[in-house]
């Protein structure tokens, strides 16, 4: 993965240990919290109204830096 000039590598075993989660799909991401501030400076525009999203984040409301990872990420998980 590389954004802008930092590149690392992003795979399941990382993000087990960082999250600390289970490597089970259904107990990855569903189900926990996050706090709005923390992911809305991801958006192209960060003052937009995200009580629109009911079931996720479309990708393309995502800064294209971010894009890449959230698709990994996902594809990694599911």
């Amino acid at each position: 993965m590389e954004i802008e000039d930092i590149k690392f590598i992003v795979i399941e075993s990382f993000i087990v240990e960082a999250t600390g989660l289970l490597r089970i799909g259904g107990k990855w991401f569903k189900n926990k919290g996050i706090e709005k501030e923390n992911w809305k400076v991801l958006l192209k525009k960060p003052r937009m109204d995200t009580t629109i999203f009911k079931k996720g984040l479309p990708t393309m409301k995502l800064k294209s830096k971010w894009r890449s990872l959230l698709l990994i990420i996902q594809k990694i998980v599911t």
